[in-house]
Formats: structure tokens, sequence, C-alpha cells
């Protein structure tokens, strides 16, 4: 693995690339995916993969200090099954706006592309029904917001203590959808006022829905365990105001 980063304007579609992203709590976690270009926006874009064995939609690619991009080998760190899955969407996907989906000419493949088939060693016996990603999701929270709700508790955080990570996490967002193009019918600067607006209001139902909807936010953002990394930071923080 080169350890010589990628400037940003060297970036160019076909490129398979590890992008290392800092993380709020001082960390980094490592993204590898294949570098594209939106037929639509003629942005660069990542399709990488997701943590059910998948595809994500793609995500579009900005200069950011908190992102360095180093060059990767086709398919590295991911099974061949991501590999082609990721070739095919970023090759041939396109997006279809009427139904806020990718797809693939031709095929049923959604914008939030379905995982992966489940390999052969699945528990899952043949024949079996694979469970649709809501279900898999559902069955994701149950497992992670238990987990996340008794570390908070531990380090005696309340919902309170949460809000300015969840306020920061959406509008991170928000300015990620500004950048992918959000509300073409408007000029730019009420194309931000609108989506930064929606964000305020993402903003009050996430805080106003208690403790366990924070951490189950947070999570779908962050992964697990880097959000168990920020509890103790916010603990710590909180600590030292208090």
């Amino acid at each position: 693995m080169s350890s010589s980063p990628v400037p940003f304007g060297d970036l160019r579609p076909g490129q398979w690339v590890r992008c290392t992203v800092a993380l709020p709590d001082g960390k980094s976690r490592d993204e590898y995916g294949l570098i594209a270009v939106r037929t639509d926006t003629q942005r660069l874009t990542l399709w990488s993969p997701d943590r059910l064995g998948g595809v994500t939609s793609p995500r579009s690619l900005i200069p950011s200090p908190d992102e360095t991009f180093y060059p990767a080998q086709r398919g590295e760190g991911l099974t061949e099954q991501q590999t082609e899955l990721i070739e095919q969407f970023a090759t041939h996907g396109v997006y279809d706006r009427k139904n806020g989906k990718w797809i693939l000419p031709g095929s049923q493949t959604p914008s939030r592309p379905h995982s992966a088939p489940a390999p052969s060693s699945s528990i899952a016996p043949s024949g079996n029904r694979v469970p649709s990603p809501e279900t898999v999701r559902e069955i994701k929270r149950e497992l992670i917001v238990p987990r996340l709700v008794a570390r908070a508790e531990q380090l005696k955080l309340t919902a309170d203590d949460l809000d300015a990570l969840v306020t920061e996490a959406v509008h991170k967002t928000a300015s990620q959808e500004f950048n992918d193009g959000a509300h073409t019918d408007l000029a730019a600067h009420e194309a931000f006022d609108a989506v930064h607006d929606g964000a305020d209001a993402r903003i009050t139902a996430i805080n106003n829905s208690g403790l366990e909807g924070q951490l189950w936010f947070l999570a779908e953002c962050f992964g697990e365990q880097a959000v168990h990394d920020l509890l103790e930071r916010q603990a710590g923080g909180s600590a030292a105001d208090s």
C-alpha cells in the first residue's frame, strides 16, 4: 500500500482509492472505493461498500482537510461481489429523480443498492428469503442502541449532552446534500438556505426523540465504535464544564 497521498486535483474516474477520513474524536477511518463522475452533475463521486455487504449511494467529493486519498488496488478491502457491484454502478448507474433512487438500466436495483448475495457460509438456508434492508436496519438498531444507551448512562450523559453532536452531524449531511446538487430549481443561495432550513427541522426532531433516537442517528452517521468514542470524549468535556 502506497504511503503517498493523491492530491485531490489528481483524482480521476476509474481510480480505486483508500480515503482516510478524520473523525471528530481525533481518530480516523478508512473507506475504500471507486472514483467516478456523475453524468448529471459532472461531479467526482466515490462509490464504496456499506456495512451490510452491499454498496452505498455515491457521495460527491470536494476538497476537504478531513479527507486524504491514497491509491488502492482494485477491490482492496472489499469482497469480489462488492467490487463487481461497485464497478457496475460506477459505470452504468443512473439517478432516478422521480423515485429518488440509483438504478442500473434494465434492473430493479434501488438507490441504496441491495446488499450483495449472502455467501455460501451464511447461516440462512438457501431458499429462505433475504431480509429486506429495512428489516436489517431495525435488527441492527435493536442490537446497537441498548449498548450505546448503557454506555451513555454509565458516563452520566443525558440527551441534552448530545444536542451539539447531533447538530454538527446533521449540518454536515446538509452541506453534502447541497454539494450534491439539492434543489436544482433554486438559485444557489436559496438552495443553501432550503437545505439548512430542513436541517434545522431535522435537528429539532432528532433531539426531541430522546437519547435513543440521538444515539441511533449518530450510529448511522459514524458507526457504533465511533459513537462510543464520541461519548467518552463528550463525557470528558461535560465534566470539565461542570
